[in-house]
C-alpha cells in the first residue's frame, strides 16, 4: 500500500501493527480503499482474535475511487 510519496506499508507490516494492537484481545476492523486492496488480507488474518477486514477491490481490480467512481 502506498501511504504517501516515498512511503508505503506492506501487508506484513499492517499485520504486525494489528497483532500488536490486538495483543489485549481487542477486536479490530480494517477498511482499505485502493486498487488491489484485497491482495493483502489473506496475509493479515488474526490467529485466535476477531479481525474484520474489508477491501474495496479484488487483488487485481481497480477501486471505485481510483476509477473516478465508475
Amino acid at each position: 500500500m502506498r501511504l504517501d510519496e516515498g512511503e508505503s506499508l506492506t501487508a506484513a507490516q499492517l499485520r504486525g501493527w494489528l497483532d500488536v494492537y490486538q495483543a489485549s484481545n481487542r477486536q479490530v476492523t480494517t477498511v482499505l480503499e485502493f486498487s488491489g486492496s484485497g491482495d493483502g488480507f489473506p496475509r493479515s488474518r488474526a490467529v485466535g482474535r476477531e479481525r474484520l477486514c474489508v477491501a474495496s477491490a479484488g487483488p487485481e481490480q481497480a477501486s471505485l475511487c481510483a476509477n473516478g467512481g465508475s
